[in-house]
């Protein structure tokens, strides 16, 4: 019997573990993952999710025709049916291994401030209704509440892209004369719980056989030598396979941290045309739980000059029901970028505000997704310089179909960023080796 071919997959995210997983039906596979832990950017501090939370549609696809006509229309993605499944194939994983899935995601406004008391409500929420990203410029002769609605929606458009609100107009203004689609999300979005996402990756890798994970394994470079793949390691430990899956975030491929030798000049340039959007999370944990346990979040409006107008609130305990008293707040685009302490001292003033009687919490951390060097941001998203064929670039195989890039970035346009999209492309990255190994053994 023929000894199996076997292939390298490097990183144990999401789409590191489904490619592995697909694969190893009929190849060796090994996984060298930099951290101590599987799960990538899908991390938990104190049980609490500090990464992908949402359950995500499965996109729209525009024009007639659907999904065969999108894939006919871009072949140059090299995508199959299965690579853009018309139902979300995650809430069918979260089900397979018994993670819950929290539908109901119910907010409460807190007006806090100085003008608190003359603020219209009822007004604020209508003009939160009419809004359109193209009408984000904040005018002298608007109502408080019609601008304090408008930059509560611009947040939310901060928050789903990780970019500044002007930048993404611009972008998106450019995508239209470019006549690129991205597609978009529903407005509700359903939230993992148990363990998170995590507990989801963790239980996949206990449930996969024939699969090798080396933990704490820093890639430092990736290379083709005689028909091989020559995989090196940041302490010199080398690994020779016929194939290798590199699920790397593109703010590390934009920095060549780990070097990919002999890639195409098209591909490297293409990686700089992307951006890894922001978002960071301040989780306060409290020894009791003070707030009202009934909404899953709060939005705290600030009608006071000088202070920070929006905050976004998570009431980790309707979730999470066996966490500690937790509160998590959402930082997102520019700033995310400053300093960990002022985004902690803006958090408490926040908290403060909405709920006087609050104590000092018990613990404060604060995640730094663009200082981590195997991320260097929270997810992938678009810049003003994207263009389709930036996509396909990016996506392509390279040295004869023996390495196939995967992740949240390495996916069709408005399928970035999630974790159902860098669950397909880990899927994806997985046919194509198999379907080149396949040319190959003929």
């Amino acid at each position: 019997m023929d000894k199996k071919k076997n292939v390298i997959v490097i990183g144990a995210g999401i789409a590191g573990i489904a490619a592995a997983n697909k694969l190893s039906k009929k190849y060796e596979v090994i996984i060298l993952e930099a951290h101590s832990d599987v799960g990538g950017r899908a991390k938990n501090i104190n049980g609490i999710p500090i990464g992908p939370m949402h359950v995500h549609e499965s996109g729209e696809y525009s024009g007639d025709g659907g999904i065969p006509r999108y894939i006919e229309a871009h072949s140059d993605l090299d995508l199959s049916s299965a690579d853009l499944p018309n139902i979300q194939p995650i809430p069918d994983l979260l089900e397979k291994f018994n993670i819950p899935i929290y539908l109901n995601t119910s907010d409460r406004i807190i007006i806090v401030g100085e003008k608190s008391e003359t603020f219209n409500v009822e007004k604020f929420n209508s003009y939160l209704q009419d809004y359109s990203l193209e009408r984000n410029i904040i005018l002298s002769n608007m109502s408080l509440e019609e601008t304090l609605a408008l930059k509560l929606n611009n947040l939310f458009e901060e928050a789903f892209s990780g970019l500044n609100i002007q930048e993404l107009k611009t972008i998106m203004k450019n995508a239209a004369e470019r006549n690129m689609d991205f597609f978009k999300y529903g407005d509700a979005h359903p939230l993992v719980g148990g363990n998170g996402y995590h507990g989801l990756i963790k239980s996949m890798v206990n449930n996969m056989k024939n699969v090798k994970i080396q933990l704490n394994t820093t890639v430092k470079s990736i290379e083709i030598n005689n028909d091989k793949v020559l995989v090196t390691t940041s302490n010199d430990e080398q690994f020779v396979s016929d194939a290798v899956i590199p699920t790397i975030p593109l703010g590390v491929l934009q920095k060549n941290i780990i070097e990919i030798k002999d890639i195409s000049d098209v591909k490297r340039k293409s990686f700089q045309k992307f951006k890894m959007g922001m978002m960071n999370k301040v989780i306060l944990k409290y020894e009791n739980q003070f707030w009202d346990n009934t909404p899953t979040f709060y939005r705290i409006i600030n009608t006071s000059p000088n202070k920070n107008p929006i905050t976004l609130v998570m009431n980790c305990n309707h979730i999470f029901s066996d966490a500690d008293p937790t509160l998590m707040l959402g930082i997102f685009a520019v700033q995310a970028l400053i300093d960990k302490e002022i985004q902690i001292n803006n958090s408490l003033d926040a908290i403060q505000a909405a709920w006087p009687n609050a104590p000092d919490p018990i613990s404060c951390e604060v995640t730094a997704w663009h200082l981590d060097p195997h991320c260097y941001g929270s997810y992938a998203s678009f810049s003003e310089k994207t263009h389709l064929v930036d996509y396909a670039n990016i996506m392509q195989p390279e040295w004869d179909g023996k390495l196939v890039l995967a992740g949240d970035g390495i996916v069709p346009p408005g399928l970035q960023g999630c974790f159902h999209g860098a669950y397909i492309s880990g899927l994806r990255a997985a046919r194509l080796i198999d379907k080149y190994q396949e040319v190959c053994n003929v």
